[in-house]
């Protein structure tokens, strides 16, 4: 279980950024999910605890990957049928 919101937008974070070969940088961290440094510290803590992040070299172990993949894909399919629904409007319809 993830207690709070802040460690699944942490988790969702760095779960994207390493998908997309971005450096890690602690205080862009912070700024991307909108928490002060004190709390991700916290909550990175909390995370590496519960085996899901190594907070020293912020990535994800294993176990976390498989849980941010799964926090990410439901919002990523949702985005997605927005763009088709966008590009064939009649499709959409006949989908939902």
């Amino acid at each position: 279980m993830i207690p709070s919101r802040l460690s699944r937008r942490l988790l969702a974070c760095l779960f994207v950024w390493r998908q997309n070969d971005e450096i890690v940088d602690f205080m862009d961290l912070c700024a991307a999910v909108r928490a002060r440094p004190y709390g991700v510290l916290k909550a990175l803590r909390a995370l590496g605890q519960a085996g899901l992040v190594d907070p020293r070299r912020l990535r994800l172990t294993l176990d976390g990957l498989a849980v941010a993949a799964a926090l990410v894909r439901p919002a990523a399919r949702a985005e997605e049928r927005a763009r088709e629904a966008q590009q064939a409007p009649g499709l959409a319809r006949c989908a939902a």
